[in-house]
């Protein structure tokens, strides 16, 4: 004898999303994602490599592109467990001569330094998955192209652009 025999419980959505995983039909509507499910690994590591980390942020596009509902501390153990770690976290973790040589290689990419920081940083996370601290990479780019962050200034003397026309 079951004191809940229709299965409902205070967890509205979880009776919902386990008969529709179970039944392999498409998914319609919001439901929250079972702990093994691969759809929302994949989205997980898509969104880290378009360097969005921050876990209030992917729990609402989770939700809004995808219905999938997940609470900000799950979205954190997901990508915890999927090896998914912040750019902090990252850099403690890798060699000093690694992340040089990341930042080294997309600058030698780029031999009329028009990439500014935030373009380096992506190319980097797009490359190799590896997030690196904003801090890091723009110390890093003042070590090797000073000229660059001079020319930024603005006192700096800047170059008028006439149309070849």
């Amino acid at each position: 004898h079951s004191t809940n025999p229709s299965g409902q419980n205070q967890h509205k959505d979880c009776h919902k999303s386990f008969l529709c995983c179970t039944a392999n039909k498409p998914l319609i509507g919001c439901f929250s994602a079972p702990k093994g499910d691969h759809k929302v690994a994949d989205l997980l590591r898509e969104y880290h490599r378009w360097n969005i980390s921050d876990r209030k942020l992917l729990s609402k596009l989770l939700q809004a592109e995808h219905g999938i509902k997940m609470s900000e501390a799950t979205v954190a153990h997901r990508r915890r467990e999927l090896g998914l770690f912040c750019s902090c976290l990252t850099a403690t973790q890798l060699p000093e001569v690694t992340k040089c040589q990341l930042v080294l290689d997309q600058l030698a990419d780029d031999p009329s330094g028009h990439r500014g920081l935030r373009v380096v940083k992506e190319l980097i996370v797009n490359k190799t998955g590896v997030m690196l601290p904003h801090k890091y990479i723009r110390d890093q780019m003042m070590l090797q192209e000073p000229k660059g962050f001079m020319a930024c200034q603005p006192t700096s003397k800047k170059l008028s652009q006439k149309p070849l026309v």
